[in-house]
């Protein structure tokens, strides 16, 4: 935060406006870092906007990493025109090889969970 206090500082001319900016800064790193965190998760929302926000990124990681890029606030995607609709958006190499590792993966723990019984 220090680091950003400082750049705002400077680009403020040392005005109160370099404080209130760098702690919008620091508040919306958080509030992205903990969104991030719990769409990752098994956590499963159960608001809406919440539900959204994940399908939204989850397509981001899914489908195709070049769309769906906005991450709290998916409106912003629409205004840029990264939010097609998901079918019509073939999936990328990375998807592909992201489906095959979480195939593999629940393969390997459920033939290791056989095994053991």
């Amino acid at each position: 935060m220090a680091v950003s206090l400082t750049a705002f500082w400077v680009g403020f001319g040392g005005s109160e406006l370099a404080v209130t900016a760098s702690v919008a800064y620091f508040a919306m790193g958080l509030l992205y870092e903990y969104t991030h965190f719990i769409v990752h998760t098994r956590y499963l929302p159960r608001s809406k906007l919440a539900k959204a926000i994940r399908m939204h990124h989850m397509l981001h990681h899914t489908r195709n990493e070049a769309y769906w890029l906005a991450f709290i606030v998916p409106q912003v995607d629409a205004m840029f025109g990264t939010a097609p609709q998901p079918g019509s958006v073939r999936m990328s190499d990375m998807a592909k090889q992201g489906l095959k590792a979480s195939r593999d993966a629940a393969a390997t723990a459920s033939g290791a969970s056989a095994g053991s019984s």
